[in-house]
């Protein structure tokens, strides 16, 4: 396997109105670490890994972001408690996850990986 000298991550998820929906991903994220341009925002969420959210206007939204955390009942238990949408909580012993789905169609897919060791 190549070995590659990577340092970060961005995804980028795309809405077609980012004054919509940017008010959902402050409630979600807190406020964007950077704005490097008009029309994108951006979070580190862990350090060297981002999520970036970009205006296309006339985008079909249907983009996807994992994002691992260590305590997803902890989570999950925060996010109804503030309002949001959340899915169950699903078990495959190996992981537990549980989707969000953003105002403009993205799904962020909240991850645990399970030690079973």
């Amino acid at each position: 396997m190549p070995i590659r000298n990577f340092v970060s991550t961005l995804p980028v998820l795309t809405v077609p109105d980012l004054a919509a929906v940017q008010q959902w991903y402050v409630a979600l994220l807190g406020e964007a670490t950077v704005v490097p341009d008009e029309g994108v925002l951006e979070w580190e969420v862990a350090p060297g890994h981002w999520i970036q959210l970009a205006e296309e206007t006339g985008s079909n939204c249907a983009g996807s972001v994992i994002v691992e955390t260590s305590d997803l009942a902890e989570l999950h238990a925060s996010l109804l408690g503030e309002g949001f949408d959340i899915g169950e909580i699903v078990d495959y012993e190996v992981v537990k996850f549980a989707e969000l789905n953003d105002p403009a169609g993205n799904t962020i897919q909240f991850v645990e990986v399970v030690d079973n060791g």
